[in-house]
């Protein structure tokens, strides 16, 4: 049984590199279909075709963060602007409480990118007794939670809405939507994906396609939502930075030096990017998007029983286990 669980999980890895491979590898932006670029390639890369040593095409955006004025509730800090955050600092994320910030998905000092900026009125109470306005800076493609909407694209919140906050006590109704530049660009991570953000309950995630759909789609059809999607994906990064070694997700660790994109925020880019050039494919499309939930899922699974804290633990204690007993039967 166990060996054919390994050959499954090979299988299934081999599936996933060899269709990233073939639907991504590049050596520039030329190499790319439309609308792509090239990430990650070499200086020696000559032949996208060869095996190793080459880039991925992707359509990893301009932008997909808070800006520097955005303020988050840090544990023993109280309000602290986005820019002042740090891997480890516990940060308020609202039905979770404070949660650790285990790593960042993009942080950039230096550019100046259009932002939405969200005017909300937070009222307390039945009849709206205690209110107070606030204002959330974020680009259109991160996600926002929306009551009865769930998860949605900030370009697609509307005036009106009513955006969730720290408390089922409050609600945050949206006055005005208008464009501005800011310079800072910061995505923090939680583990449970979700953050307040200057009052308003956003997700730690965007919408990874164009147009920016609520939900991943393939060939028009909804699969999942973008914030579970991305939620699952990054399963085995919680298990490495909060089982394994916090260090290894600091920002030295995982950030690209020339766009502070990290290293598995191009990599969920990309893992679309893949499914949607098979889409004239439909079989082998939706063979890849099993594949890829069936690798994913075992991660959140093992995060689901044992927590992100003693998963690695619990995996390196069944694979002792398992080995101890393989050889007994020999």
């Amino acid at each position: 049984m166990m060996i054919r669980s390994s050959s499954f999980s090979c299988l299934i890895g081999l599936l996933l590199v060899s269709a990233l491979h073939y639907a991504a590898a590049c050596c520039t932006s030329a190499d790319c279909r439309s609308g792509q670029t090239c990430l990650g390639a070499p200086d020696s890369c000559t032949n996208p075709n060869a095996p190793f040593n080459v880039g991925r095409c992707g359509t990893v955006s301009v932008s997909s963060c808070f800006s520097k004025n955005s303020i988050v509730d840090v544990l023993g800090k109280g309000p602290t602007p986005m820019q002042s955050l740090k891997v480890g600092d516990k940060i308020l994320t609202g039905d979770s409480g404070y949660e650790t910030v285990y790593a960042f998905g993009h942080w950039d000092d230096v550019s100046k990118t259009d932002f939405l900026e969200i005017e909300a009125r937070i009222e307390t109470g039945a009849s709206g007794e205690s209110q107070k306005t606030t204002f959330l800076q974020v680009t259109r493609d991160h996600l926002l939670y929306v009551h009865d909407r769930s998860f949605v694209p900030a370009i697609a919140v509307k005036v009106g809405d009513v955006i969730g906050t720290e408390s089922a006590e409050q609600r945050a109704i949206v006055k005005t939507i208008r464009s501005v530049k800011e310079t800072g660009l910061y995505a923090p991570l939680t583990p449970s994906g979700t953050l307040l953000v200057d009052g308003l309950k956003a997700s730690c995630y965007v919408s990874l396609q164009e147009g920016l759909p609520e939900n991943l789609e393939l060939n028009g059809i909804p699969l999942v939502s973008q914030h579970l999607f991305s939620h699952w994906a990054l399963s085995p990064i919680r298990l490495l930075c909060l089982g394994v070694s916090p260090s290894l997700c600091e920002n030295r660790n995982t950030l690209d030096k020339e766009n502070g994109y990290a290293w598995f925020t191009k990599l969920g880019f990309s893992i679309v990017d893949t499914l949607e050039s098979f889409h004239n494919r439909s079989a082998l499309q939706y063979t890849l998007a099993v594949a890829f939930a069936a690798f994913f899922g075992v991660f959140r699974g093992l995060e689901i029983v044992f927590g992100p804290l003693l998963a690695p633990t619990a995996v390196l204690a069944a694979a002792v286990l398992g080995r101890s007993l393989f050889k007994s039967k020999k």
